[in-house]
């Protein structure tokens, strides 16, 4: 009975240096968060004012359709707020052989600033097929075109062949442009192609800053505040336990 007080005294010191490590960690969150009250966005794109076009060796030419757009916003990951798109499009050949359909999924620009060298997920998914015998040789989804992008090069699209349905993530790196913007679009090389062939284009969505296509890193900080709650509990229960 003589030792009560003091196994009370230990284990309530241990529940306070938890609860002080809980604040400790949160504390910087909500300092970064106060500092930046409007963060960056990527504006959701505008739909294209032309969906693309086609190009052949023979110049017969062919149509692309856009069928339907919708875009918005993502909630704020890393203090920068994201954008998702999801469109589709038809694809026409009129003459024979074989091709490309460049296909545009609009532009627009960031609204704020956007540091050099920051890490932006990416995540796409989309869907290319034919009721035809055309066949896709290879296609290219980049993140970015014209001048003043907001990518680096490498990496800055990703490729891949056949019909299907396409998914995946990718990390962009933002460079020193001034004027940051993003226009990405998606290129389709085609062969066997007979006239009047069409291909169905429909991206389920393209999501710039996608939280879901990273693996969040802890704070510094809180890592170290965390840690040390871990310590100062270990200690305290040790000397509970020697006490009992």
């Amino acid at each position: 009975m003589a030792n009560t007080p003091r196994r009370a005294s230990w284990f309530s010191l241990a529940c306070a240096c938890l609860r002080k490590a809980a604040t400790l960690a949160i504390l910087p969150l909500a300092v970064a968060s106060q500092a930046q009250a409007t963060p960056p966005k990527f504006v959701p794109l505008d739909p294209p004012d032309n969906a693309g076009d086609y190009e052949d060796d023979l110049l017969i030419g062919g149509d692309l359709h856009l069928d339907s757009f919708t875009a918005g916003s993502l909630p704020e990951f890393n203090g920068i707020i994201g954008s998702t798109v999801s469109a589709s499009f038809t694809a026409t050949a009129y003459g024979s052989g074989g091709g490309t359909f460049h296909v545009n999924l609009g532009g627009n620009g960031i609204d704020g600033t956007i540091s050099s060298g920051t890490s932006i997920p990416v995540s796409y998914s989309f869907t290319l097929s034919t009721g035809s015998s055309l066949t896709v040789t290879s296609w290219t989804l980049s993140f970015n075109l014209g001048d003043g992008d907001i990518f680096t090069t490498t990496p800055n699209s990703v490729s891949g062949s056949g019909l299907g349905t396409f998914t995946g993530n990718v990390n962009l790196v933002t460079d020193t442009a001034t004027t940051l913007q993003y226009f990405p679009h998606l290129d389709v090389q085609v062969a066997d192609v007979s006239g009047g062939d069409m291909l169905a284009i429909n991206f389920a969505s393209l999501s710039f800053n996608d939280a879901s296509a990273a693996t969040p890193v802890p704070e510094p900080a809180a890592c170290a505040a965390l840690l040390g709650a871990v310590a100062l509990g270990f200690v305290a229960l040790r000397r509970h336990a020697a006490c009992a």
